[in-house]
């Protein structure tokens, strides 16, 4: 996550996915569970499809990224709990996205990109906040007189 200048961070959060790429990333892990052997990366890059998905197909990558946290030995942690932040972030489960950022920000000795993500994070938090008082219905003035 160092090469924070190279990476567009509001694509990460925000990018979509093809259907048929998704489909394509499905077969292939479903391909691997079927054999014998498994690569993490076959597992990263489907769980990576899925959260850029729907809402249903996010939460199934998030799933498939926490069991993987634990039994991954080809990925280092911090890419997966990263892909968590943007799992969660995508589905506006902003406390839960900035929970995992703070692991994050803990084990970096430059944390810079995690700042950066921390301030995309927050900023989302704020416009979610104030669209959700823009759209909450106001009473008629003839409803209360």
């Amino acid at each position: 996550m160092n090469d924070c200048d190279e990476l567009d961070l509001e694509d990460l959060f925000s990018g979509r996915i093809d259907k048929r790429e998704l489909e394509f990333y499905a077969k292939e892990y479903e391909n691997q569970v079927m054999g014998e052997r498994q690569s993490d990366a076959v597992l990263f890059r489907y769980c990576i499809a899925l959260t850029k998905s729907n809402k249903e197909n996010i939460r199934k990558g998030i799933e498939l990224l926490e069991k993987f946290l634990n039994i991954s030995t080809e990925y280092s942690k911090e890419r997966i709990i990263i892909q968590l932040v943007i799992a969660h972030t995508r589905l506006k489960e902003y406390d839960r996205a900035l929970a995992y950022l703070n692991v994050v920000k803990q084990a970096q000795s430059n944390a810079a990109c995690a700042t950066e993500m921390e301030n995309i994070i927050k900023n989302r938090m704020r416009n979610a906040d104030s669209v959700g008082c823009k759209g909450k219905a106001l009473p008629n003035r003839s409803d209360t007189m």
